[in-house]
């Protein structure tokens, strides 16, 4: 019953995320569309060092809140799981303050050669205020899913920021601004998005009785779990933001800013690939925390194959979409300027689908705390992809950079797959999940080879990428189990047998 909630409540956000995809794409068509090539390519850059120090911000702190506020509320210690949330509040500003800081005695190194005007110098200064901003936001979304409110992250996240950066991007347009403007307005618009959050946030903590009169009273602090977890994990968000941003900072101090524009132009629709991952994780590791500290590791094993079923199956046309109709795709959003990004969007699009397929396996890996072997694959995969960049780019340019991301990726999440094995209760590969898999591995091979063998016409790519997305989706819609999650579904003429249920008393036909 809880599986089946986490289910409904992820695919609300993912409903939601899918609403705020397509704002988010408008946005960065709009955007690319409207500054030159090397104006995008310097914004682009300073963009990829704010997300950087996103990632080192938040200290890890969000993962470690996720993993032990359910436990202390499960153990009914609101004192602590109160204290939790402040401290980990807390260390982000004090973190973030000494980020933007740093950039700012920094910055003039930090652009480098890059970014020569002052224009965007200081474009760069004010994208460091995200940081802090984003990693708050990240805080947030992690008391949020404890709390079991998809509904908070859902209007936050999915409808308040979307709508505020299509403000932005208009404005851009009717002024005629650049990249100052542009990044003074992604900073004003996460300010906003914080605030929302913070209200709703306070309306939940009144509900559940964490402040007020019937409050925990004193607070309790549990620096050393929270910190002792956290901190060993922050090399997870190093090896990501090297996995998804480093490629663009190295390639703007070792080639330019206009293939630092034709990597990043295509990187959000790759990253589309990540969608279902990351919406089914909001809510995962909450619920994986609780059966753990249940010892229900039979129920933990369903939980993390049922997800990681539904997160593989549910991206797959995705990739067939990204991947079939990756040169025509590329030039319909950005236009003949970026061009020759399509083989760059393919070779992303197949690294981040190959990631998110099997899973949250990082995750189930924090939930057991196996720190030091996922501090291992982090700094393995950190490692690989800096050398990758450094051994490629001078030989290929901006392919290189995207070749060296993708095998990162692959490599990268294979290694965490075979850190379950000694999960205890968690397959590696649950027999019940090899079915659906070797039908995803084989339409996946057919795309791959018609793509890199035939180089089809957009029309037989795309009507290729239909036809095999139907028949994988068809094909494992019982692994879906569809009907057992939302039973409602069933009601309807027809969809009910569709989606692999057995005729009710009366259907006809």
């Amino acid at each position: 019953m809880d599986t089946r909630g986490q289910i409904r409540g992820s695919s609300l956000l993912l409903l939601g995320r899918i609403l705020s995809l397509v704002t988010n794409l408008v946005v960065q068509v709009l955007v690319v569309r409207t500054l030159s090539k090397e104006g995008y390519g310097a914004f682009a850059y300073a963009l990829s060092i704010a997300t950087i120090g996103e990632g080192l911000v938040s200290l890890g702190l969000h993962r470690a809140v996720a993993r032990y506020v359910p436990i202390y509320d499960e153990q009914g210690d609101r004192a602590r799981a109160m204290g939790s949330m402040v401290l980990a509040l807390g260390s982000t500003v004090a973190a973030g303050i000494a980020a933007v800081l740093l950039v700012w005695g920094l910055r003039g190194w930090i652009a480098g050669e890059l970014v020569q005007t002052d224009g965007a110098v200081m474009a760069l200064v004010i994208l460091s205020v995200l940081a802090p901003i984003q990693g708050l936001d990240r805080l947030f979304v992690g008391f949020f899913s404890v709390f079991g409110r998809p509904r908070a992250i859902f209007v936050r996240r999915f409808l308040v920021t979307p709508a505020l950066r299509l403000l932005v991007i208009a404005t851009l347009i009717l002024q005629g601004g650049g990249v100052v403007m542009l990044a003074a307005g992604y900073v004003v618009t996460g300010v906003l998005g914080l605030a929302v959050y913070g209200a709703l946030l306070l309306r939940v903590l009144r509900e559940r009785r964490y402040v007020g009169s019937d409050g925990p009273g004193e607070w309790k602090f549990p620096a050393r779990e929270l910190f002792g977890f956290a901190l060993p994990l922050l090399t997870t968000e190093i090896v990501f933001a090297g996995i998804n941003h480093a490629d663009a900072v190295m390639l703007g101090q070792m080639a330019g800013p206009e293939d630092v524009a034709s990597l990043r132009a295509v990187y959000p629709v790759a990253r589309l690939n990540q969608v279902v991952l990351e919406m089914f994780a909001v809510l995962f590791t909450p619920l994986a925390a609780r059966y753990f500290q249940r010892k229900d590791f039979v129920g933990l094993n369903e939980l993390y194959w049922r997800t990681a079923t539904w997160i593989a199956i549910l991206s797959f046309p995705i990739f067939a979409v990204t991947f079939s109709l990756a040169r025509p795709l590329t030039e319909l959003l950005f236009g003949e300027r970026y061009a020759d990004s399509g083989s760059l969007l393919a070779l992303l699009t197949f690294g981040y689908y190959a990631h998110a397929a099997l899973g949250p396996n990082g995750m189930m890996l924090n939930v057991y705390k196996m720190v030091k072997y996922v501090v291992v694959v982090n700094v393995l995969a950190f490692a690989l992809n800096v050398g990758g960049n450094l051994w490629l780019i001078p030989k290929m340019g901006v392919q290189g950079a995207a070749i060296a991301t993708a095998g990162t990726l692959i490599v990268h999440n294979l290694l965490k797959q075979n850190g379950l094995r000694r999960a205890a209760g968690v397959r590696a590969l649950d027999p019940a999940a090899l079915r659906p898999y070797a039908v995803l591995i084989l339409g996946v091979s057919v795309l791959g080879v018609l793509e890199l063998v035939w180089r089809p016409s957009v029309w037989v790519a795309g009507g290729a990428a239909a036809v095999v997305s139907v028949l994988v989706l068809a094909v494992n819609r019982r692994a879906l189990n569809v009907l057992d999650t939302f039973p409602e579904l069933g009601r309807l003429p027809w969809l009910g047998r569709m989606l692999g249920g057995k005729p009710r008393p009366g259907d006809s036909g």
